[in-house]
């Protein structure tokens, strides 16, 4: 198979809408690690990267783990955000698009806070970090910033920290990601 087959081959197999984070779409273990990978990529860029030694975790839950500066393991969870109806539908042959807005973008955001929290993380994780990919095509990082900044989300037991990760942004030529604010218990 040459190039230009693979080429061919990929843009068959990809996703219609929001694909930007479906790069491996048949090797899901490599589409986390990838996917956190471009966190930590933006996080040294922002001098804010605390973590080496990515690996895709053998014991799942969590997706991925990587070390601290202590050298203690952290565990990282990968959720997307993406309209999976929108999906569907683009599939399907129809061309729509999810048009968000803040109060859909808080819930689902929660929604996924909450899924990833009850599930049972085993090992000795001295921290769970959860890392929300998203390309849908009207969240915009700028405007969600201002939001998401002044926004709290519910209390966790497991996740102690949560990162909302877009796609790549050619302007600023990184990814750019938000911390959440998370009240743990």
């Amino acid at each position: 198979m040459n190039d230009i087959d693979k080429v061919k081959e990929f843009v068959k197999i990809q996703r219609k809408y929001a694909s930007f984070f479906e790069w491996f779409k048949r090797e899901k273990k490599l589409k986390e690690v990838g996917i956190v990978q471009c966190l930590f990529d933006s996080m040294a860029e922002s001098g804010t990267l605390s973590y080496h030694g990515l690996i895709a975790s053998e014991a799942d839950p969590p997706d991925c783990i990587a070390k601290d500066p202590s050298e203690d393991l952290v565990g990282f969870e990968v959720r997307e955000l993406v309209d999976q109806q929108a999906v569907e539908m683009n599939e399907s042959g129809k061309e729509v698009y999810r048009d968000w807005n803040t109060s859909e973008v808080f819930q689902e955001i929660q929604n996924i806070i909450i899924e990833k929290d009850s599930k049972k993380y085993s090992g000795p994780y001295k921290k769970i970090i959860l890392v929300i990919p998203t390309d849908e095509p009207t969240l915009n990082y700028k405007e969600l910033k201002n939001v998401l900044d002044k926004h709290t989300f519910n209390k966790t037991r497991q996740i102690n920290e949560a990162f909302l990760l877009f796609s790549y942004h050619a302007e600023t030529q990184n990814y750019p990601f938000i911390k959440l604010n998370l009240l743990n218990l």
